[in-house]
């Protein structure tokens, strides 16, 4: 099982200016970003 080391959520705006959120996650293996 891997443990999550951290994770940050913010709040961007997509192509057509609406706001949408953007997460890192870091982990043991390595970090992760998604939106």
């Amino acid at each position: 099982m891997v443990s999550i080391v951290s994770i940050k959520a913010r709040q961007i705006f997509d192509s057509r200016g609406n706001p949408t959120v953007e997460v890192d996650l870091v982990t043991e293996l390595g970090e992760y970003r998604a939106a």
